[in-house]
């Protein structure tokens, strides 16, 4: 059993970090009469940069989204993500972003490093001008120390003390949740997140762990302890930029995890 989990986790970190859900496009889509889905013809002053930073065990994802500016009546969150157009192209910390398409069929540009960096330069060249964001990313550490053996049983009918550091705040809340981890087949049903904005411990109470419906009860699963912390982030674009964005921000987050196995 601890094999079979070990095989699943480094299986998962390679989804994640790869957007396994997302079919890699091979470049953008050309520009045409029909514009639909990509930004041609749209002025930097009416695009919006959406950055999303994640650092999960280590491995970080850097994933950016691009939308034009919302017309009246509509809000940015209505709006989906669309191509950059065709000769345009965008760097992380002078990696090429790859075009990726969601399993929505929204399309996002990323790269994944082997470290994580305090800074991320951000250089969209768009008809031929070059405009250039800085993400700062604020304190990232986060390190699991409860349950710490990896593959360990944990009995659903017990408390099971989940602790980190550093201490939770408010400006870095943490959350932790318990999820199912059966290669494709559900075996825990849904966990309510817990959240935590000071200290470094919470306790999953006896019973909180349960099973799908028609799940025999002496069931022993594969599960996953994550813990995630939100990392302040801030965005500003580079005084030598020729236009302004209609709109710019970003997010960061920590993750760790560790498989154990869910007994009765």
């Amino acid at each position: 059993m601890v094999w079979h989990i070990r095989r699943t986790a480094r299986a998962r970190a390679r989804g994640l970090l790869t957007l396994t859900a997302c079919a890699l496009m091979a470049s953008t889509p050309a520009c045409s009469s029909d514009t639909t889905g990509t930004l041609c013809g749209v002025s930097i002053e009416d695009m919006i940069l959406q950055a999303l930073i994640i650092d999960f065990n280590g491995e970080i994802l850097v994933e950016l989204a691009f939308k034009r500016a919302p017309l009246e009546g509509e809000t940015i969150q209505d709006l989906d993500p669309q191509y950059l157009c065709e000769g345009d192209a965008v760097t992380i910390n002078q990696t090429h972003a790859r075009p990726l398409e969601r399993a929505q069929g929204q399309p996002v540009y990323s790269t994944t490093q082997d470290r994580a960096s305090v800074q991320y330069a951000i250089v969209l060249e768009s008809d031929n001008s070059f405009y250039t964001f800085d993400v700062t990313v604020g304190r990232q550490e986060l390190e699991l120390l409860s349950p710490a053996e990896w593959g360990e049983p944990h009995s659903r009918a017990e408390a099971m003390e989940i602790t980190w550091t550093p201490d939770a705040s408010d400006a870095a809340p943490i959350g932790v949740d318990i999820l199912d981890e059966i290669d494709g087949i559900s075996c825990l049903a849904g966990f309510k997140t817990l959240f935590a904005k000071s200290g470094n411990t919470l306790v999953v109470e006896p019973g909180t762990i349960t099973l799908e419906d028609g799940v025999e009860l002496d069931a022993r699963c594969p599960a996953v302890v994550r813990v995630t912390r939100n990392a302040a982030v801030d965005i500003e674009a580079r005084a030598s930029n020729s236009a302004t964005l209609f709109d710019a921000g970003a997010s960061a987050f920590v993750i760790r995890d560790l498989l154990i196995e869910s007994i009765p």
